[in-house]
């Protein structure tokens, strides 16, 4: 209460937070046919999300709830035997060095699993119905490109381990039958159905809509030889790989059923040999490695609604859309030295982005408030 009460006092007019899907669905199996088993069964964390919700609104802030942040449940870590062996078959013969724990495609199966949506769909629909009146924004998913890339493919976060062939690295990252494209499809399928599942709802309520949309992260990726560095053409093919694959496509996938579409940015990639790289004498950097780009802001908002303002699909730019939102921005930044400056450099990237360029950002959400949990950074 001491936090909320104290975001209220400065000013924060949005609380976002986000939802246990492990928590609230301590058991169940990822092949149980039947979703219908895999509803919430925790009651009493949901009522105490629920006391959160009611305690944020009662200091007048309006609620913005997350149903996937990355944390997902215990039964969902690891594989199925045919899946190890599927995965196994088809890269063994490939590269000697592969191993079934460490190939990005037999790892994470969470989210490549063919139930993974109906038992994600069954766990939202819960939370809907108990919370849905007191929540005025939805986040489907947090992240869902980063979230299946570095967890199913580069095995930075769990489940892992980490992956050392670039041939599974890339497989995994652009092959639609498996790896991160293959879990990012059932997401857009989870997401579709979610979706049409809250407008229901609503309507059979009589609750006011809430938008629905996701928090999406955007980088301003430039190759390492954009900086008078020696490099090949990995680096530029890789920067244009993000570019399609990271940015564009699973917004592509969803973009008429997106009220509004999340933007997280934090800062400037620079990318040699398919990783990030520093350029400790052109580039301030944060705490946790990225570097500082205010204007980096200004260039992903502008590509991004250049890819979108004309296109009749795209909902969340539509007459009913209600446009972008700022879902996530802030800096790892120990010393507090960097951070007020931080601040103000963005906020006046995101005025010169609406009132200069035009577009449509309706709402800023600085991350965060308390002191962020993460996986691996």
């Amino acid at each position: 209460e001491t936090d909320i009460r104290l975001a209220a006092g400065l000013g924060v007019q949005v609380y976002r937070m986000g939802v246990d899907w492990g928590r609230l669905v301590p058991h169940c199996r990822l092949d149980e046919p039947d979703a219908r088993k895999c509803r919430i069964q925790n009651v009493a964390a949901l009522e105490r999300y629920e006391r959160i919700l009611r305690m944020a609104r009662g200091y007048g802030m309006k609620v913005m709830l997350t149903l996937f942040h990355h944390s997902f449940p215990l039964w969902g870590t690891w594989p199925s035997a045919d899946v190890l062996a599927a995965a196994n078959d088809r890269f063994t013969a490939r590269d000697p060095h592969w191993h079934p724990r460490s190939s990005g495609s037999g790892t994470g199966a969470m989210w490549q699993h063919p139930n993974a949506a109906s038992l994600f769909v069954a766990f939202g629909v819960d939370v809907v119905e108990r919370l849905g009146h007191l929540v005025d924004f939805w986040v489907i998913f947090n992240e869902p490109v980063i979230y299946t890339s570095l967890s199913h493919c580069m095995g930075m976060w769990p489940p892992g381990p980490p992956i050392t062939s670039m041939a599974v690295k890339v497989n995994c990252l652009t092959n639609p039958e498996t790896g991160s494209l293959k879990a990012q499809l059932n997401m857009v399928a989870a997401h579709r159905r979610l979706y049409g599942l809250i407008r229901a709802t609503e309507s059979r309520r009589g609750w006011r809509m809430a938008p629905v949309g996701v928090a999406h992260l955007l980088m301003d990726t430039r190759p390492y030889s954009n900086y008078g560095e020696q490099s090949g053409k990995l680096d530029e093919a890789t920067e244009l790989f993000l570019k399609l694959f990271a940015r564009y496509l699973f917004i592509d996938m969803l973009r008429d059923v997106l009220d509004f579409c999340g933007i997280n940015y934090y800062g400037e990639e620079v990318i040699q040999n398919f990783e990030p790289a520093t350029l400790p004498h052109e580039v301030e950097y944060s705490g946790n490695g990225r570097g500082i780009s205010a204007t980096g802001m200004v260039n992903v908002l502008a590509q991004f609604h250049s890819r979108y303002q004309d296109d009749d699909q795209a909902r969340f730019v539509g007459p009913s859309g209600y446009g972008y939102v700022i879902t996530e921005n802030g800096i790892a930044d120990g010393s507090d030295l960097l951070r007020p400056a931080y601040i103000i450099e963005h906020l006046a990237a995101l005025h010169h982005a609406r009132s200069v360029l035009g577009v449509p950002v309706r709402g800023y959400i600085h991350w965060t408030v308390t002191d962020n949990w993460e996986w691996a950074d």
